[in-house]
C-alpha cells in the first residue's frame, strides 16, 4: 500500500502539471486574441485609407469636399501625414508622400506609425493633415491668468470607432500640388468664438496627433 506522503506527492505533481496546463492554454488563448484584434483593427484602417485614397483621386485639383468615414475599429488609431519636410519619416513615404493610418501608443507618431499603420503614397508635392484646436494662452512669466486664445493643431487626426467628417483640399500653388486634410472636432467647433477674444489670433504647431499628443 502506499504511504500518506507518496499519496501527497503524486496528487500534488498532477494539480502541477494540471495548473501549468491550463497557464499555457491561458497564453495561447490570450495571444490568439491580440493578434486576432490586432489583425481586425488592420483590415479597418486599411479599408478607411483605401475609401480616402479612392475620394481623393476622384476629385478635381483646386477643389474641396467634405467626407465622412467609419472610424477604425479599435482604440488609438489616428490619421497622419508625412511628406519631403519630415526627415524622421518612414522609409515607405521617403520617394513619395504618403497618407497614414497608425496605432498611436507612444509620443513619436513616426515610430507609431513604423510599427503598426497602413500607408499610401500619394503623387504630392506636399500632405498637410490639419486638427485644429483651441489652447489657452496664459500671462507671461508662468502666471496662471489666461490671457486669451490661439488656434494651434495638431498633426494627426484621431479615428475613433464612430463617423467624423473630414474635409479634403487639393490644390496647386506656385507649380505645387498640395493635398490638406482637416477635421474640426466638436470640442473645436464648440470653442472657437474664444478665438475672438484675442485679436486675429494666430497658429503655431504642436507635435502630437489627437487631443491625446
Amino acid at each position: 500500500m502506499k504511504s500518506k506522503r507518496a499519496d501527497l506527492r503524486e496528487h500534488t505533481v498532477q494539480v502541477f502539471v494540471a495548473v501549468f496546463i491550463l497557464v499555457i492554454i491561458f497564453g495561447f488563448a490570450v495571444n490568439f486574441y491580440f493578434s486576432y484584434s490586432q489583425n481586425k483593427e488592420k483590415e479597418s484602417a486599411k479599408s478607411i485609407i483605401n475609401v480616402l485614397e479612392e475620394r481623393i483621386k476622384s476629385m478635381p485639383e483646386n477643389s474641396a469636399v467634405n467626407k465622412t468615414i467609419q472610424g477604425v475599429n479599435g482604440e488609438n488609431w489616428v490619421l497622419t501625414s508625412f511628406d519631403f519636410s519630415n526627415p524622421n519619416r518612414p522609409d515607405a513615404c521617403f520617394e513619395q508622400p504618403c497618407i497614414y493610418i497608425c496605432k498611436a501608443v507612444s509620443s513619436s507618431i513616426e515610430e507609431d506609425c513604423k510599427n503598426n499603420g497602413v500607408f499610401r503614397r500619394l503623387n504630392y508635392d506636399e500632405i498637410e493633415i490639419i486638427n485644429p484646436i483651441v489652447v489657452s494662452v496664459y500671462s507671461p512669466g508662468g502666471g496662471k491668468q489666461i490671457m486669451g486664445y490661439k488656434e494651434a493643431y495638431n498633426i494627426a487626426i484621431d479615428l475613433p470607432k464612430n463617423l467624423i467628417e473630414i474635409q479634403i483640399e487639393k490644390r496647386i500653388e506656385n507649380g505645387k500640388k498640395i493635398l490638406i486634410i482637416t477635421h474640426y472636432s466638436e470640442e473645436y467647433l464648440a470653442n472657437k468664438h474664444k478665438l475672438l477674444s484675442f485679436g486675429e489670433g494666430g497658429k503655431f504647431g504642436t507635435s502630437g496627433g489627437g487631443s491625446s499628443f
